[in-house]
Order: C-alpha cells, then structure tokens, then sequence
C-alpha cells in the first residue's frame, strides 16, 4: 500500500502542473480506484490539494462516464465510505467519511449538470446523507495535523449539491431539521465557518421554495437552544445558532431574497442574544 500510495502522489503532483487537465481521459479511469483507496489519507496534502483536486478536476472535464459516476455515487454512501468507522474515535474514520462526502457533493453536481442518476439513486443519497450528518460526533474543522476535517461543512455542500438534483420540499425539510439539530446540539463551537456553508442551503430554499410558514417556525425554533438546561451545552448551541441566523438576515440583506423574513431572523437572534436588552 506504501508504494501505491508514494506512486499516486508522484503521479498526481505530476498532474498538478497541468491543473490536473488530462491529455487521456482514460487516466482518470486507472487513477480513480488508487485515489479512494486514499480518499481520507492522514496526508493533506495528498488527500485534499492532491485527490480531492484531481477528483474535482476530472468531474468537470467529463473524464468519467456516466456508468462510473452511478457506481461511485452508491459506492460513497456505504459502509466503506461516509459510514466508515462512525461511532469510533478514529482520525482516519472523520477523514475518509468527510472526503467522502466531497466526492458526494461533485457527482451530485454533475447530475444537476447532466443528470444520470436515477430518482430511486438521489433519494437513497439524500437518505444516507441525513443520516450520516445525525450520527457524525468528529465535528472538528481544521486540524493542525491532519488539515481539515470539516464534516458539517462538507456535508452542508453536499446538500447544496443536492438541490441541483430535484429533491421535493419535503426532502429540504428532512435536511433543514437535520441542520438545525445539529447547531442546537451543543457539542462544539464551529469555528471554521461551518454556519456560513450550511446558510448556503438554507438561503438556497429561501430564494426558490415557497413554503414560509415551515421557514418562519424553522427559524422561530433556533431561540430554544437558550433554553437548554447543561450551561456550556446552552452555551455552544446559542453561539453556533446565533451566527447561522445571523449569516442568513446577511445573506438577505446583501444578496436578497425575502425581505419579509429579516424582522423573524432579529426577533430570534434576540432571543438567543444575552447581551441585548428585550
């Protein structure tokens, strides 16, 4: 496994030069089952600046068929992948089953680009998504020696992706409640922006889903975090629910969108706001 491994990395920093645009597409093909064999490698450099860009890199170019992509699609939600070790205390387990999820969020990517995955295969990646996202305790962001984990984020960009694919309003609010527990949980402060990249979905279903009244109770429901009863549990949830509520009136009043949901997104930012005056 050393010397496949020392050869992958020889050949996809070879690769890098060119951006990692290949002249034989089949290459891609050969590279691919070496490149999950090291998808959550403790090497950062070699699992995100070198397969992870390839695989992104490779998506785009169509260096895949549309066989491989299905393949792959249900390889990564199985128990090999975005479920590997998950209720162990294992670095290499957030690793693999975090980059796995990445490779998620680019086939689903290129669906919503050129579908070729089926509606049975969406729902079983929507399903198996949600479920991780509940069951994922390493909810580190960037490690100063593994580089970075990311699981909230990533998955997060995974739901995105997901968007591009058809999923029904009922499906968005499977994934918004998922979301909102896992910010009201109260194991960790993320401090890696991981609020900003799950707003990206909800204020993806803010401009184009049109059920407000399961937004506005959606919203209104982040103020219970201050009533959670353990302090630096209430503590945790409050901050992370604070800036995801808060990255979302932004994300309005910058970019746009309803206008008519600012006045619930203060109301519930005050609630959870010890510091302001009500």
């Amino acid at each position: 496994m050393t010397a496949n491994k020392d050869e992958l990395k020889k050949t996809l920093i070879i690769l890098s030069e060119n951006d990692f645009h290949l002249k034989e597409k089949e290459t891609a093909e050969k590279l691919l089952l070496t490149m999950l064999d090291f998808i959550g490698d403790s090497d950062p450099v070699l699992r995100d600046k070198l397969i992870y860009s390839a695989f992104c890199t490779f998506v785009g170019d169509g260096c895949f068929s549309e066989k491989t992509l299905s393949e792959l699609t249900d390889k990564l939600i199985c128990e090999d992948y975005i479920f590997w070790h998950i209720n162990e205390d294992d670095v290499l387990g957030i690793l693999r089953r975090s980059f796995s999820v990445l490779f998620l969020a680019e086939t689903l990517s290129r669906h919503a680009e050129k579908p070729y995955l089926s509606e049975k295969q969406i729902g079983n990646v929507k399903n198996a998504l949600i479920k991780y996202f509940i069951s994922e305790q390493d909810l580190r962001g960037y490690d100063e020696t593994y580089g970075w984990a990311h699981a909230v984020a990533h998955t997060s960009d995974a739901f995105c992706a997901l968007l591009g694919c058809g999923i029904s309003q009922k499906d968005c609010e499977e994934i918004l409640y998922a979301i909102q527990n896992k910010f009201m949980c109260g194991k960790k402060v993320f401090d890696a922006e991981e609020d900003e990249r799950a707003a990206s979905f909800v204020y993806e279903i803010i401009k184009t889903k049109t059920d407000k009244a399961f937004l506005i109770e959606w919203l209104k429901d982040f103020a219970k975090a201050a009533e959670i009863t353990e302090y630096f549990s209430r503590l945790r949830a409050r901050i992370n629910c604070k800036n995801l509520i808060r990255d979302l009136y932004f994300r309005i009043a910058h970019n746009g969108g309803d206008k008519e949901l600012l006045p619930v997104l203060l109301e519930t930012e005050a609630k959870l706001n010890r510091f302001v005056k009500r």
